[in-house]
Formats: structure tokens, C-alpha cells, sequence
């Protein structure tokens, strides 16, 4: 079956289920999985294998390296291989060496266009395609989706997939994405990781500034990839999909640098590469580079000396989903990762793998919440099961299986926020488990804005309105018209909010942000704090059900320039109020931090959504 990253709607009737569940007294916390070393078996199989590519290092450059601190302890943290090799030299060949296991004699002197390493392999793409599974592949600072030329920090050649003959321009222009910074809480493989929509199988390539090839000196190059490495890993670990324990990531580099005689190879030497002979390796693959084995049930520290190279890493995300061998890596000296680093024995059967379509990651529900989604047995095995539950309470049963779906009724849910937990049973009797956390907000009418906690700060002035529209008269974009109104039924905590809405002749996205005052800095004292968290919240009331509101809390220096940021997004089931929030930590001190409230899919000027109570604190 085929595993979708898009929205289904179902027509069968959803069973409701009372969230009665002894909850109502508080979010009962699951225990947090670690990124590597927790006690095995796995309890399913792996449904998500991503790939990182970085560039130009080989292994002495980076374990133990001074620069590449973060890599060295994840060498201890997780699984390293200690006898991995890149296939040849030159970045396009690697990469696509990889994704096909063989790359063509043209793409060794380099892939500078499209012409230059046209490829018509079958591929690990158009293979998971053909079987109906999901792929994606990101790439940073990529300037538009499947773009054929080169960009700024964006290298062609570090993008296996506009190579492939076989692979449509339809599928690479939804599957080829470009994503300005893998490493922020935005863009499209943050979304897929929150939202329960990760493909099978993601290929992800940082830019030239952030994979250990960019214009600084060597340690200074190492570095840049070592601290993008931890930030990437960083958002992976805290995904619902790594926690669920189903999720593979494989990091390494495409080449080494330089002599690097550590078993006799020399990577400045092409002559070592390959070729296969007769099915037998004529010498190594020159180019010993690491290899980072990320899952949760990976041993910590577990060092492999077996030797691997490119092609096993081809050969292991076929050995998970059950593909055919592509060239070599079908040879006899291929080695798969499977069975090595806790990653669970080809001949084992998979678990399910559950998806939650709606609601999204950290959105805002309120009273009955129908929540949907799909399950696929792996194999020959059948969806038995699919139950429903909150906070790690009692389950019970859903309707449907392969596609599923019940209503919650959060009402007996106390408001703030819950996890809903999703677990579907397969005839062989395993199972596999999704999660999305979720906001409560079941709201009486207002007479005031909720009171400022103990031990926080207000940060906002003007947070009701009732008085004036002060702070409150930037627009996000040119097309959005922000007034202050009297709504009918009043606002939330009395008579005046304001109201957002696309200016006449447009439509898209729209919104206020906060101009004048700019609460940080504000008065002395109250300029950004490194590491300190600051909370934006809003009430906000779409006129027209379905309307999606996002809050961004962003930090910038004094002259402007972004430093970083964090956007919640809502999708208002109702024309009721419901609050939404966003919390950020500050990068440095020093800083602004900017607020800003917006809807992205408004038709035009009669859809309108209104704010009110907006507010900044911090500790």
C-alpha cells in the first residue's frame, strides 16, 4: 500500500470515544526514547530510513578531530563503522553511486549539468515509487523544487535525483525539495518530521557552507558541518517519528581528502577505485570515511569493523523495504548494515507502519476532535486492529484499519497539552505506534486576557485592544489589511480585537506583526537573553472553518538580520476562539525578538480571521 505524505478524507462514520480515561488530572509523560542505546529488540521494524550526505572528509578528519567534537562523541553515543568507504571520487559519482549502486564513467570528472551524468539506472526513487512507498529527497539552500542548475550554496551535483532519466519531472518537482535551512523548526522536512508525514525513505544534502566543503580553512570547515550535524540531529531525536522508534539514520561522506593510509588507499589516487570484476572487487574502495549509525536501538558506542561502503548503504534501505538489489549491490563483497547495529534481520517481519493525517502536530483542538489516519501491514500480513488512546491511557478500538479513523471528545480533557497515542495490530501479531501532541483549548467567553503566571514576565503592552490598536499596525505582507473592530458576540475578553484579512484583489497569506513597541529590547533590561525561552500566544477566531493560523516568535540582531525563529501553526476546525502559542530560546543576548500572527490560505477579502490577547512573556 502506499504510503501517502498527503491529507486523506474518509467517508465512513468515526466512532467516538470518551476521553474519560482518568487523564483529565494532567499529561502523563511517556518515557523519552534516547537517540541511540536503548534496550533492545526493537519492539517493530524500521518505516523511515534517512540518509545525510556531507562532503569531503575522511574518517581521521573527523572521529577524534578537535574540530568535529559533536561527531567524535557520536561515535560513542550511537554506531560508527570503522572500515566504511566512499565507492570512487568526485561528488556526483558518490552520490549517485549511492542512490543506484553504480554510477556512470561520465559523472567521475564531475556533474556541472544535467547533460554531463544523465543517468537512466534504475534507482532507489523510481524503486520505491514502483513498490508504492514514499521518498523525498532535501536539499538545502536548493533555490526551487528539482532545480537543474546551480545556486549559491546550492551544488548540482550533490543532487542525485535530477540526474535520473527514469524518475519524471512531475515526481522530481513534488519529491525534490528545497528547503532553506534544514536545521530550523520550519520549512518542508520540519513539517513532515511534526507532522507525521515522513517519507519511507529521505535523502537529505546540506549546502556547501554546512557539509564540510565550504570556503574556510580545513578545521573551519569541519566545524561548520560538526555544529550543522547536531542541530539536524537535534530536531530528528524530538520527532514523533524517531520516538516512536521506527526511524534509521545513516550519516557519512561522499569522499575523503588527501593520502589516508589507514588500510593502504590513498583518496587523491582514482586508480584504487573500483571497478567490480567478474563480480569480485579488483582491490578496496579507496576513501575511508565515516559512517554515523543513528537509531534508538543501536547499541551506544558499538564500533563495526566490518567492511562497508556506498553500495551498503543501497543494499540496507532495500533490505528494509524489501526492494530487489540494484547493481552492485548485489555483489557478494556488498555488506548490508542490516543485522549489524541493533538494526533488526531482513528475515524479520516488519511492523506496521501508522500515520496520523489529522490532526497536525501541535495544533490547537477543542471539544469533539475527529482524528484520522492510515495503516499499512508490512508483507503478507493484514491490519487486524487500530486503537485509540490519550496520554498513554487505556486504548480502545478506532473504526477501520487501513484507513481509520474516531472522534475524541477533549472536553473531559483538562486544557493544555496531551499526546494522542495510535497504536495498529497486524496478523502477526506486532505492532506499530504513532503520536501527535496536541493543544487543548475548550474556552468560556472572557472578561479579561488570562492573568501573567508566577515567575513570568509580560513582555507585550496593549495585549486586549480595548483602548487603542498601539503595537499592533505592521503587516506581515504587502497584501494584508489589519484593523481594529468590534466583532459581533464581542471580542474574546470583551468589546475590540483586531481583524486580518487579504486586501481587495488578493489572497494567501496574511497578517499583523508587532511594530511599535518592540517589546525586546524594550526598557533596560529586557533585551534577549541567550538560552532563555520567550512565549507568544494569541486568541484568534477564523470566520470561515479550516483557516490556518501560524504565531512566529523570531529573533533578529539590532540592524535586522535573522538569527532564528519558531512559527506554531493551527487549523481552526470552527469560528470559535482557541489560543495559540509558540515558544522560543533565544540564540544570543543582545537581540530583538519580533512577533508575528498570520493566516496562509484566506480566498480573499470575505475570509477574515480576528486576534486578540496577543502576548509575549518570558521567566
Amino acid at each position: 500500500m502506499k504510503i501517502s505524505r498527503s491529507l486523506r478524507c474518509f467517508s465512513m462514520a468515526p466512532l467516538v470515544i470518551s476521553l474519560a480515561l482518568g487523564v483529565t488530572q494532567g499529561r502523563a509523560q511517556a518515557a523519552q526514547v534516547s537517540l541511540c542505546g536503548n534496550p533492545g529488540p526493537a519492539p517493530g521494524g524500521i518505516s523511515h530510513v534517512i540518509v545525510v550526505m556531507l562532503e569531503n572528509l575522511s574518517y581521521r578528519q573527523v572521529v577524534g578531530s578537535a574540530s568535529a567534537p559533536y561527531q567524535t562523541s557520536l561515535a560513542s553515543q550511537c554506531g560508527v563503522g570503522t572500515a566504511y568507504f566512499g565507492a570512487t571520487h568526485w561528488s556526483g559519482a558518490n552520490y549517485l553511486a549511492m542512490s543506484a549502486g553504480q554510477f556512470p564513467a561520465s559523472s567521475t570528472p564531475g556533474c556541472g549539468s544535467i547533460a554531463a551524468c544523465a543517468d537512466s539506472s534504475d534507482n532507489l526513487y523510481s524503486q520505491l515509487s514502483a513498490a508504492g512507498l514514499s521518498w523525498a529527497a532535501f536539499m538545502e539552500a536548493m533555490p526551487s523544487n528539482c532545480d537543474p542548475s546551480a545556486a549559491g550554496l546550492y551544488k548540482l551535483g550533490h543532487n542525485p535525483v535530477v540526474f535520473y532519466t527514469r524518475i519524471s519531472q512531475a515526481a522530481c518537482q513534488a519529491n525534490d525539495i528545497g528547503v532553506s535551512d534544514l536545521t530550523a523548526q520550519s520549512g518542508a522536512f520540519w513539517n513532515d518530521l511534526q507532522g507525521g508525514t515522513l517519507p519511507a525513505f529521505s535523502w537529505v544534502t546540506p549546502d556547501t557552507a554546512d557539509d564540510g566543503e565550504g570556503s574556510g580553512t580545513a578545521s573551519q570547515n569541519e566545524l561548520a558541518a560538526d555544529n550543522w550535524l547536531q542541530k539536524f540531529i537535534a530536531i530528528i531525536a524530538q520527532s514523533s517519528a524517531y520516538q516512536a522508534g521506527n526511524t534509521l539514520v545513516l550519516v557519512t561522506y561522499d569522499e575523503g581528502t588527501g593520502a589516508d593510509h589507514t588500510t593502504g588507499e590513498d583518496c587523491t589516487n582514482q586508480s584504487l577505485d573500483l571497478p567490480v570484476i567478474n563480480g569480485v572487487s579488483a582491490h578496496q574502495d579507496s576513501c575511508h570515511v565515516p559512517l554515523f549509525v543513528i537509531y534508538p536501538y543501536t547499541p551506544a558506542g558499538a564500533q563495526d569493523p566490518a567492511f562497508f561502503d556506498h553500495y551498503s548503504i543501497t543494499r540496507t534501505v532495500e533490505d528494509i523495504f524489501g526492494l530487489p538489489y540494484l547493481a552492485h549491490a548485489a555483489d557478494p563483497q556488498t555488506a548490508s548494515l542490516v543485522g549489524h547495529f541493533g538494526i533488526a534481520a531482513a528475515s524479520q517481519n516488519p511492523a506496521p507502519a501508522v500515520n496520523i493525517t489529522q490532526p497536525g502536530q501541535y495544533t490547537t483542538v477543542s471539544g469533539p476532535v475527529t482524528v484520522t489516519g492510515t495503516a499499512a501491514a508490512q508483507g503478507s500480513a493484514s491490519i487486524v486492529q487500530v486503537q485509540v488512546g490519550v496520554d498513554g491511557g487505556p486504548l480502545q478500538a478506532a473504526s477501520g484499519t487501513a484507513n481509520w479513523s474516531a472522534v475524541l471528545d477533549t472536553t473531559a480533557l483538562s486544557n493544555g497539552t496531551h499526546t494522542i497515542n495510535v497504536q495498529a495490530t497486524d496478523s502477526n501479531g506486532l505492532t506499530g505506534m504513532a503520536n501527535v501532541t496536541v493543544t487543548v483549548s475548550n474556552l468560556a467567553q472572557a472578561s479579561s486576557c488570562p492573568a501573567t503566571p508566577p515567575g513570568m514576565t509580560e513582555l507585550s503592552g496593549n495585549l486586549s485592544l480595548e483602548s487603542s490598536q498601539t503595537g499592533w499596525t505592521g503587516t506581515y505582507t504587502s497584501a494584508s489589511a489589519v484593523s481594529r473592530v468590534e466583532p459581533a458576540g464581542g471580542s474574546y475578553d470583551g468589546q475590540w480585537a483586531l481583524q486580518v484579512a487579504p486586501k481587495a484583489g488578493t489572497s494567501g497569506k496574511v497578517g499583523v506583526n508587532n511594530v511599535s513597541p518592540i517589546w525586546v529590547p524594550g526598557p533596560p533590561g529586557l533585551a534577549s537573553v541567550a538560552g532563555q525561552q520567550y512565549t507568544g500566544s494569541a486568541f484568534v477566531r477564523a470566520n470561515t472553518a479550516g483557516e490556518q493560523i501560524s504565531l512566529v516568535v523570531r529573533e533578529t540582531t539590532p540592524t535586522g538580520t535573522g538569527v532564528g525563529s519558531h512559527t506554531s501553526t493551527v487549523t481552526l476546525a470552527d469560528t470559535g476562539w482557541h489560543q495559540i502559542s509558540s515558544a522560543y530560546a533565544a540564540s544570543a543576548s543582545g537581540d530583538l525578538i519580533r512577533y508575528s500572527l498570520y493566516a496562509s490560505n484566506l480566498s480573499g477579502p470575505a475570509q477574515s480571521f480576528l486576534a486578540d490577547c496577543m502576548s509575549l512573556q518570558t521567566p
